[in-house]
């Protein structure tokens, strides 16, 4: 199982603890005010109601890298999580970062479209 995260994910991670420190730092007084008062006018508020709405919490502070890992994992399938697999593998091989002499360039790009379309 991989350690990454879907990019929207770890956008939405990164953002929770932001957001936490901000509410734990100087500026946690106009923080609060953007979360708990000005809610979607204020670009803070936005965030914090995405990634509550989107791992079912009411509270932004309870957001963790733990709770976010969690909710990936229950909603990917195994098979499109062996597809992201082979694909991250196959342009590892494309960029010449990994090995393969077995395939030439044009092997590796009909693979590459093959993974992404199924």
């Amino acid at each position: 199982m991989s350690s990454y995260l879907p990019l929207l994910d770890e956008l939405c991670c990164r953002s929770a603890l932001f957001i936490k420190s901000c509410l734990e730092s100087i500026v946690s007084t106009v923080a609060r005010y953007g979360i708990y008062y000005g809610r979607m006018n204020s670009h803070l508020g936005r965030n914090a109601f995405f990634c509550c709405s989107r791992y079912d919490v009411t509270d932004i502070l309870s957001v963790t890298r733990h709770m976010v890992s969690h909710y990936v994992n229950s909603h990917i399938s195994t098979q499109h999580r062996a597809s992201v697999l082979h694909l991250f593998e196959l342009l590892f091989v494309r960029e010449r970062v990994l090995s393969c002499p077995l395939l030439s360039a044009g092997d590796v790009d009909v693979l590459v479209d093959f993974v992404c379309i199924s």
